[in-house]
């Protein structure tokens, strides 16, 4: 069983976030700390992946930030994709020499946790042929970033379960176009609990993972870094 800090915070700016999953990155890489699990959701924001480029948008960046909606460059794969309230966003930093994890054992263990999450509820997820991520028939209702530095990871999943989904229309969704975009909400056609939601993904997460949580919070997070 792998020790791992869990942080389950409401809402972070995706900024801070970022900023923060770089900084634990590179205490990681220095010295020996428990592996790091963070729930949070985030304001509107598009992030681009490695491979993005212009032809990912619908519309303009202009017209993103006149909509009050961020645009980030990051250094996970894939491509575009959209993060907001109603959205459930995992990040594991976790240090896969240690726990003997290859990238794609990380990224095929994210999506079968989320695929027995939606089970919980009723929801039969679905893996695509040639695609990342958990689709439900032809829509697509979580997406998968990983980015990994001297081997620790960091960036992660993201599934919606009460998304404002017209945001995604915004952009060519992980740059497969004409892709649809759904959430446990739109599926069930009923209200989704976010807090069940992370519960839930947390749990199988852990299960998957053989992982043991320690809750603690941004600040207690931030001192036993030194940060």
């Amino acid at each position: 069983m792998w020790k791992t800090l869990l942080i389950d915070v409401e809402h972070i700016s995706y900024n801070q976030a970022l900023n923060l999953m770089r900084a634990l990155v590179t205490k990681k890489c220095k010295l020996e700390y428990p592996q790091i699990l963070m729930l949070v959701e985030h304001e509107p924001v598009v992030t681009l992946g490695r491979r993005s480029n212009q032809d990912d948008f619908v519309v303009s960046k202009k017209y993103l930030l006149k909509k009050n909606i961020g645009v980030y460059r990051i250094e996970r794969g894939g491509l575009a994709t959209y993060h907001g309230p109603g959205q459930l966003v995992v990040y594991p930093i976790f240090n896969l020499n240690v726990m003997k994890l290859k990238v794609v054992q990380l990224v095929s263990g994210l999506e079968q946790s989320v695929v027995n999450m939606l089970a919980d509820v009723g929801i039969t997820g679905e893996y695509r042929s040639g695609y990342r991520g958990v689709w439900i028939k032809e829509e697509k209702i979580a997406s998968v970033g990983i980015a990994v530095r001297k081997g620790i990871s960091f960036h992660g999943v993201a599934l919606n379960y009460a998304t404002n989904l017209e945001h995604f229309d915004l952009i060519h969704p992980c740059g497969i176009p004409n892709v649809k975009m759904t959430s446990i909400a739109k599926v069930l056609n009923q209200s989704a609990d976010g807090q069940k939601v992370r519960y839930g993904l947390a749990k199988h997460l852990a299960e998957h993972f053989k992982l043991t949580y320690e809750a603690v919070s941004l600040n207690q997070l931030k001192n036993i870094f030194s940060l």
